[in-house]
């Protein structure tokens, strides 16, 4: 188990390491010919990079929860009852995304169609939700504990 434990701490620090590299390059929009990209911006790398971590991240989190749904089988109507909530609280911050194309001047790329603005919303509202939940998790901890 322990073994577990420097593999995950150790690709942590890989992660954590390209990260700040690449921030960097960002920051500083390499002027090296060498490093710098295509259209001279290294933006579209750090996005890129953002949803591949974004990804490890999602398959990792989703890949413990079944394992250990598995291997503790007595949690595993709770574990079942937890993912048919988050199916749920995306559908329905989807079905409130609105997609009407945006009307943005000078604006000629091709992602302002309502797939992707579904998309965007749906993130932002769930993006909302996750953050008032926390809020009020935490000041429920708080009050509880001030009541102990």
């Amino acid at each position: 188990m322990k073994l577990v434990g420097y593999i995950s701490q150790g690709v942590m620090i890989i992660l954590m390491v390209l990260s700040v590299v690449l921030m960097g390059l960002s920051a500083t929009e390499a002027s090296d010919e060498a490093l710098a990209t295509a259209d001279g911006s290294w933006t579209g790398m750090v996005i890129t990079w953002a949803i591949v971590v974004f990804a490890i991240g999602l398959i990792g989190a989703a890949g413990s929860y079944v394992v250990g749904a598995f291997v503790d089988t007595s949690n595993l109507l709770k574990s079942a009852i937890v993912v048919i909530g988050a199916v749920a609280l995306v559908a329905i911050c989807w079905a409130l995304a609105d997609g009407t194309p945006l009307p943005l001047i000078g604006y000629e790329g091709s992602e302002n169609v309502p797939v992707w603005l579904k998309i965007a919303d749906t993130g932002l509202f769930l993006g909302y939700i996750a953050a008032v939940v926390a809020v009020v998790s935490i000041v429920v901890s708080e009050v509880v504990q001030l009541f102990r």
